[in-house]
């Protein structure tokens, strides 16, 4: 039987103690960009504040957008440049997500669990791109 594992601000998995599946990091990555649009939802109505949203949101949706097209690509050297890209937009992401808790423009608890969950998943990016480099090595 299968033990119920949570992870960081994520709804609960049902899984083994071992990687996720990527049906389960596309679902957390979704579940993030829905997060983090609620964030930016709740910003004040302020110049600043427009172009902040519109950046985090862009970023955090494309986060799992650019993984779900990674799951289709031709080869490990396609697959390891899309993962790149969402790493990118990961790394972005906390970026913005940094720069509204600095502004101090919504509950900082919030902001902080989102922030943690983008470390979160960049460490996992960091760690598939580098498996799939070592494994593509002759």
């Amino acid at each position: 039987m299968k033990e119920t594992v949570y992870v960081s601000y994520c709804e609960p998995t049902t899984s083994s103690m071992t990687r996720p599946s990527n049906q389960e990091m596309l679902d957390r990555m979704t579940q993030f960009g829905i997060r983090v649009c609620r964030v930016a939802d709740k910003l004040p109505n302020a110049p600043s504040s427009w172009v902040v949203a519109k950046q985090v949101i862009r970023s955090a949706t494309s986060v799992g957008a650019n993984y779900q097209e990674a799951q289709r690509s031709r080869s490990n050297k396609e697959f390891i440049s899309k993962l790149h890209v969402c790493l990118q937009e990961a790394e972005e992401t906390r970026h913005w997500l940094r720069t509204i808790e600095g502004a101090g423009n919504t509950k900082s608890s919030e902001v902080g669990l989102l922030i943690r969950e983008s470390s979160e998943l960049i460490a996992v990016l960091v760690a598939s791109i580098n498996t799939m480099q070592r494994r593509s090595r002759p």
